[in-house]
């Protein structure tokens, strides 16, 4: 029903209906049912209220109260986010040297809802630093932002709607989700920042475009055009730049299997492969990826496996562990300033084979703490982290974590290039959710 279809519904309502129950009320007492009232004291109020409804206060009331209820029917707002407040401290094992660091981070995102219309949403990331500093030979990782002000970056920026609930389309700047993989995501060829479930937040920033869904019987249809390169900042270039990407994915029994596609003009071609599902009591999944590059340089390929495992029906235990290998990765520690002058050195990714494997025990000895340990290892260049991580949630307190980190390899490597050699942090964070 349209909003003046229901205003007028609405108008002629309290037109008709409103008198005869004034009229009613007046006429059966509720103390008397059967005594019938008398006709001098109860019809003049009965009057009165009748000739209410008709003056020009109470028809603008009656008016504004319909379609106040018609756009409370069309129009949902959803407010919500997530702030860190961040304390990390690094020293040296041989206790020479320290360095600081403390900041707020977060997200906030506001979803507007229009039946009918679609869904307009908006996310900004946001940071502000409160201290940094360092002494002695300890690395102190290059930080960014202005204790003046707080740095705000638009991360999503989209309109949703559906055609007839065959086609969902969503227009702007997103965030895509496609595969299973948790720490490495080999088959994620359209967000410029891989994502990781090692990350307390996803502060990535998303790809302008366009995300077609197709939803068919026991299967999925995704494509996405980009139009990232299309511009650079100000300057306009031709819409030849777009790439594309298109992604089907269907379910068989127990596993769900998907195919990715990636393509453009002056790009290199890339294709995947993923599945996930249950097999030997395990929660399995995996993601392979191949560029398809003229010679000399091959086809260079990337594969993921991983498993989750939790033994107790109750899941208080959760083993975890997960393998990458990328045949484009290095272990010569030689090239990573090159990497990093160019601003593509990630530590994740860098190297030709990593591993990670995390152990999480549930309630702790008491109900309000999470424990994990876990060691994270590039197998190419020697480096490695072992992390105990403690998740706190005690009622009255907001929910904090607090986790100790040992980086080991040759100072430069992949994994103790931010930290250097024998390096220990302490790390406390405190999470706001809204």
């Amino acid at each position: 029903m349209s909003g003046k279809t229901f205003v007028s519904a609405a108008v002629f309502a309290a037109l008709f209906l409103l008198p005869g129950f004034a009229l009613g009320q007046a006429s059966t007492p509720a103390d008397q049912p059967d005594s019938p009232a008398p006709a001098d004291t109860e019809a003049p109020a009965a009057a009165a209220d009748e000739s209410a409804i008709f003056d020009s206060a109470g028809f603008d009331r009656t008016v504004a109260e319909g379609k106040k209820a018609a756009d409370a029917e069309k129009a949902a707002w959803l407010v919500g986010g997530t702030v860190l407040m961040d304390s990390r401290y690094l020293t040296t094992a041989a206790l020479d040297g320290w360095s600081a660091e403390s900041d707020f981070s977060g997200k906030a995102f506001a979803k507007l809802t229009v039946p009918d219309y679609g869904n307009l949403f908006v996310s900004y990331n946001l940071s502000y630093p409160v201290l940094s500093g360092s002494s002695g030979n300890a690395v102190l990782a290059p930080g960014s932002g202005n204790p003046d002000s707080i740095d705000l970056a638009l991360s999503e920026f989209h309109y949703s709607f559906d055609i007839a609930k065959a086609v969902f389309v969503r227009i702007g700047k997103q965030l895509i989700s496609w595969g299973p993989a948790r720490i490495w995501t080999p088959i994620d060829f359209i967000n410029r920042t891989k994502a990781s479930q090692l990350d307390m937040l996803d502060f990535r920033l998303g790809t302008p475009g366009v995300r077609l869904h197709v939803p068919m019987n026991g299967s999925n249809l995704f494509m996405f055009a980009d139009f990232s390169d299309t511009r650079s900042g100000a300057e306009l270039k031709s819409l030849d730049a777009t790439t594309f990407s298109a992604r089907l994915d269907a379910t068989v029994p127990d596993f769900e299997l998907g195919l990715t596609g990636f393509f453009g003009k002056d790009t290199k071609a890339k294709a995947g492969f993923d599945a996930s599902g249950r097999a030997f009591g395990f929660d399995m999944y995996g993601e392979y990826a191949i560029v398809f590059s003229s010679a000399p340089v091959g086809f260079p390929s990337s594969l993921s496996l991983g498993f989750l495992k939790s033994p107790d029906d109750l899941k208080r235990w959760i083993i975890q562990g997960e393998v990458f290998f990328n045949s484009d990765g290095t272990g010569n520690s030689a090239r990573y300033p090159d990497l990093v002058a160019s601003n593509t050195f990630n530590p994740l990714y860098v190297g030709s084979a990593y591993g990670y494997a995390a152990v999480t025990k549930k309630e702790l000895g008491v109900s309000f703490l999470d424990a994990t340990a876990s060691v994270l290892s590039d197998a190419s260049d020697g480096s490695y982290m072992v992390k105990f991580e403690t998740e706190f949630t005690i009622p009255q307190v907001p929910p904090f974590d607090f986790a100790v980190s040992y980086f080991g390899g040759e100072t430069g490597r992949a994994l103790t290039w931010y930290s250097g050699n024998h390096a220990i942090t302490m790390e406390l964070w405190v999470r706001v959710e809204f």
